[in-house]
């Protein structure tokens, strides 16, 4: 549960950016695809972490 509290907690920080007046240059496949990416590894390095210092 307290890796769970960490990870709910850092996700308020995320925001969605609209995009109605910048040129589009990658498509929504690539992306999701380094958001998620980027999300994934981030909460990766943040349950080691804190496996680490439990």
């Amino acid at each position: 549960m307290t890796v769970f509290g960490l990870v709910s907690a850092v996700a308020g920080f995320v925001k969605v950016r609209y995009l109605l007046d910048k040129a589009v240059i990658d498509n929504m496949i690539f992306r999701a695809h380094y958001r998620v990416t980027s999300a994934i590894l981030f909460a990766c390095c943040i349950i080691v972490t804190a496996n680490n210092l439990i």
